[in-house]
């Protein structure tokens, strides 16, 4: 599996065509250029746990950056991690995902080091026009995972301090609040919901959040 990809939108749901155009106060047009982003990790604290996968989707051309980070122990030059950092109850849930959790532990998924990884992600972001706007459900899990990961290999972040909450904004649009579950959104909300195929496969998850998004834009 290569750690770039790019997939024809042919078959798949007709997608937003332009990018969402933001008016500044001094009249100029910004073009906000979105980035889907999923993480998986091995718990919920950056630093203390491991980050494993990352899955981005550009939403106008539904261009598609997938890669594994390598977990296995090598020399600290390399900038890479330690033997993976398990929470218990994470991993005890991440069992239960079965599909996610064989792909991640197989010995013959593709993986790549943090540092390369930070790299092609860097570079294949600021291939885009900016401004670069990072998307994610929820933004507070994911984005501070990447944002550790750009510090900890002295990568410049292309996401900066752009970001969209899926959820936030459909709670502002429909209403509800942070304690109000997926399911428990009101009807309208639920529509724009697109369940993942292969749920907790970073990748997947990014695709679903950036059909979401796209749907939100046009509503």
């Amino acid at each position: 599996m290569t750690a770039i990809r790019r997939r024809s939108v042919r078959g798949r749901r007709r997608m937003t065509s332009r990018r969402h155009v933001a008016r500044r106060t001094d009249a100029t047009v910004a073009v906000m250029t979105y980035f889907s982003v999923d993480v998986e990790t091995s718990g919920l604290i950056p630093g203390r746990h491991t980050l494993l996968s990352i899955g981005v989707v550009e939403l106008a051309s539904g261009a598609e950056f997938y890669a594994v980070i390598d977990t296995r122990e090598t020399s600290p030059d390399d900038f890479d991690l330690p033997p993976v950092k398990w929470d218990p109850g994470t991993l005890e849930w991440f069992k239960t995902q079965e599909a996610a959790y064989a792909h991640l532990t197989d010995p013959a998924t593709e993986r790549h080091k943090q540092r390369d990884v930070a790299e092609w992600l860097a570079r294949w972001v600021n291939s885009f026009p900016e401004p670069h706007t990072f998307v994610a459900w929820p933004v507070s899990f994911d984005k501070p995972w990447l944002d550790i990961l750009f510090h900890d290999t002295g990568v410049p972040n292309p996401f900066d301090y752009r970001s969209v909450d899926i959820k936030s904004w459909i709670c502002g649009k429909f209403g509800g609040g942070p304690e109000v579950d997926r399911d428990e959104l009101p009807e309208a909300a639920r529509a724009l919901y697109i369940e993942a195929e292969f749920p907790h496969h970073a990748l997947s998850d990014a695709r679903a959040q950036a059909e979401t998004m796209r749907l939100l834009l046009a509503h």
